[in-house]
């Protein structure tokens, strides 16, 4: 009786950490530019009419809490994860020990809280080996964007996001809540990350001034990065 009220996928002994209430949710990211999936190396236009690719991207999102309809909250412990554009492991997440029941949204922070980000070097997603802590200055980048600018010559279109000021909170409401129980399957939060935004939306950004890393206005478009994905 105890192994039937295990989750299904679970394996020999993992069925011992995933208690019969409770279930695995998937937080899936689809990366966009606009309408267009972003991938790396393709070439994109802004709405000044700047054409570019991007060579790397990747982001930390953290402090993830799921919020029933009745209001109850769950907060995964220990939630740092690092997303890269060009490892296909690095494009979801799995949350294990969701307690079933109805959810409504979800909230996050791009970037990590200063508590960790002042902690040195860690393990895991926050390991220096991923190539997100800053050797020159104490803490980690929240978003390493790198990329190229079309012209002759090329120019290099860079985006370095850290320090604690731009932790940038979400809260994300579902347009339709979202079952949690035991099933075959996991189940799915879709989320889109959509680029467009960062360079053209709600501020439209001269992406010639990027080229040495630092924000400028970008930083006032983080909150626009990421939405559900309908």
């Amino acid at each position: 009786m105890l192994l039937w009220g295990c989750n299904k996928e679970c394996k020999n002994s993992d069925c011992k950490d995933i208690k019969p209430q409770e279930s695995k949710v998937n937080l899936a990211f689809s990366m966009k530019y606009g309408n267009s999936d972003l991938k790396i190396n393709e070439f994109y236009i802004t709405e000044s009419q700047d054409t570019f690719r991007t060579t790397m991207l990747k982001f930390y999102i953290s402090n993830i809490v799921l919020v029933k309809k009745d209001g109850t909250e769950y907060k995964e412990p220990e939630s740092y994860h690092l997303f890269s554009l060009d490892n296909p492991e690095k494009k979801n997440v799995q949350i294990k020990g969701v307690p079933n029941g109805e959810y409504t949204q979800i909230r996050f922070a791009l970037g990590i809280d200063s508590i960790r980000n002042h902690s040195g070097a860690q393990v895991g997603d926050l390991d220096p080996a991923n190539g997100m802590f800053w050797t020159w200055s104490d803490g980690y980048l929240f978003l390493r964007y790198e990329g190229v600018i079309k012209k002759t010559p090329a120019k290099g279109l860079i985006v370095h996001i850290g320090e604690d000021r731009y932790y940038t909170p979400y809260e994300i409401v579902f347009p339709n809540s979202i079952k949690v129980e035991n099933s075959p399957s996991e189940i799915q939060i879709p989320l889109k990350f959509d680029l467009y935004n960062l360079f053209n939306s709600p501020n439209l950004i001269d992406v010639d001034s990027l080229a040495h890393g630092y924000p400028g206005k970008v930083v006032d478009n983080l909150p626009h990065l990421i939405n559900f994905a309908l």
